[in-house]
């Protein structure tokens, strides 16, 4: 392997300790403020998603992180180019991608529609904010389910989770 992607995969495995030590960490709260700080955590993760999403997904996942916040499509484009969508594959501007995929969704009922000045906005309905917050509550019950059990949803290089490291004696460096 070259030097970066020797870098990628250190990268991946310290942000993969990282998301473990994190959920570890919220586990430890009082409920009340582990559901908020786990909501703000997802939230940032299905930003983070958005990269790696079709275009269709990549929007929902705008639309619902922003809500309340009408988007114009200009808007959606930027939140998509700035969490790292690539529209190079697209054969069409990215503009009249996104134009259509909202127009679709509106269609769908996953976007209401309103107009501001002249100008179309969308924003996300009910009907995909539940969709998504039902989503990552599951998620969160699954991974506190599995963190009980001491698995972990974190892919672990080291095939150690954090309740086996919490349990080992501290080793002193002599």
């Amino acid at each position: 392997m070259d030097a970066l992607t020797w870098e990628k995969e250190r990268i991946d495995i310290e942000i993969a300790k990282l998301k473990q030590f994190v959920f570890a960490t919220v586990n430890l709260l009082p409920e009340d403020q582990a559901r908020k700080v786990a909501a703000r955590i997802n939230g940032i993760i299905i930003e983070q998603s958005i990269s790696n999403a079709s275009l269709t997904e990549a929007i929902k996942k705008v639309l619902v992180s922003v809500y309340p916040t009408w988007q114009t499509v200009a808007m959606v484009r930027g939140h998509l180019i700035m969490n790292g969508f690539d529209f190079s594959s697209y054969s069409s501007n990215a503009l009249a991608s996104v134009s259509t995929t909202l127009r679709r969704l509106k269609e769908a009922g996953h976007a209401n529609i309103d107009e501001i000045q002249g100008v179309t906005v969308y924003r996300a309905t009910g009907s995909l904010r539940r969709m998504y917050k039902a989503e990552t509550i599951k998620e969160l019950k699954r991974r506190e389910e599995r963190q009980r059990e001491g698995v972990s949803d974190v892919p672990n290089p080291f095939a150690t989770t954090m309740a086996e490291m919490l349990k080992k004696p501290e080793q002193k460096n002599r």
